[in-house]
């Protein structure tokens, strides 16, 4: 089994503008780290094999300033985002969150976790299916992992569709300032082996 350090993990998307007027938008960095799971280590290899894992869609921050400096330079390094996410008013964070959690968005109310299993892991593959807004959707994000005595480490990223999730991106100004229907997924966890 592994326990999971939250302070040193994280679940995210990124979320980018489109639209005609998108140099009036901002992208997102939408993370938790407040996540719980149940997550099974190969006693042979020390591999990451299967696992559970869920969070509270409340849960998710928007524009947290704090955890997108700790997971920017990550990011940078894997060129999955590389420029620095823009600073939001509380206003903003207050708003954007309002939208992200309703009833046209995620629903928090109706579908209160995000809910994710792990199917297979390879060596530079890891196929999850998350269960968002109620569907199903089965993933393969680029993986890797690391082992050091009993410290566990390990990456995922990929992509991901509003659409496939049955959630029409945000939208506003008649589609002038909107969210891309493409998003990333980004996942560290680092933890310990236990017995």
């Amino acid at each position: 089994m592994l326990e999971i350090y939250q302070e040193k993990s994280v679940l995210a998307i990124i979320t980018e503008k489109d639209g005609i007027a998108a140099a009036f938008a901002h992208d997102h960095f939408i993370g938790t780290s407040r996540f719980e799971g149940k997550l099974e280590i190969n006693p042979s290899d020390k591999t990451l094999t299967k696992g559970v894992f869920s969070f509270d869609v409340k849960s998710l921050l928007v524009g947290d300033e704090k955890m997108e400096n700790q997971w920017l330079p990550a990011l940078m390094k894997k060129d999955i985002y590389t420029q620095k996410f823009p600073v939001l008013s509380a206003d903003d964070k207050k708003t954007i969150t309002t939208n992200m959690l309703s009833k046209d968005q995620l629903d928090a109310e109706k579908f209160p976790k995000i809910i994710g299993k792990i199917i297979k892991v390879s060596d530079k593959k890891i196929k999850i299916s998350f269960n968002i807004h109620g569907k199903d959707i089965i993933k393969d994000l680029t993986y890797e992992a690391s082992l050091k005595k009993d410290a566990f480490e390990a990456e995922a990223f990929g992509n991901l569709t509003f659409s496939e999730c049955g959630i029409t991106p945000y939208s506003a100004l008649l589609g002038a300032v909107k969210n891309k229907d493409l998003m990333t997924i980004f996942i560290h966890l680092e933890g310990r082996l236990t017995p």
